[in-house]
């Protein structure tokens, strides 16, 4: 179970992205993010920024949220990235390609996760009160 912090004078609000406006506080990190995940650069040569763990985490454990853009399946933007994601049936989620370096987003940490051929973690759909259905 993991140890909450007393309260701080960050403020947090309900931020879904849109086209127009993908988070209107980009860099606020998310609290239950930073209990059990870090960005580093990644150890792969030329692979830019990785996820790590900061602790042990238990199996099944939620550890990081992927905010995005929603948008139909089978319909790009103008530049999909390679941070697309099937969200569901419909639909799928996008992070523009502004946002993809730490430097300017780290509300949510889930598109630092590095893609391998033996993965060691899932994808799932989550209702984080922040940013909604990710």
């Amino acid at each position: 179970i993991p140890i909450m912090s007393k309260p701080t004078d960050l403020i947090y609000s309900f931020d879904p992205a849109s086209p127009s406006v993908f988070c209107r506080s980009p860099h606020l990190p998310d609290p239950y993010e930073s209990l059990f995940v870090e960005v580093k650069p990644s150890q792969i040569a030329n692979a830019g920024e990785g996820l790590y763990a900061k602790t042990d985490i238990d199996v099944g454990t939620v550890i990081s949220f992927y905010n995005g853009v929603r948008v139909r399946s089978g319909n790009d933007w103008d530049r999909p990235t390679p941070y697309k994601m099937l969200l569901d049936e419909t639909s799928d989620i996008d992070l523009p390609e502004n946002m993809t370096k730490l430097e300017n987003y780290r509300a949510t940490l889930g598109h630092k996760v590095c893609h391998s051929f033996e993965p060691n973690s899932e994808t799932d759909c989550v209702l984080p009160p922040r940013f909604g259905l990710s």
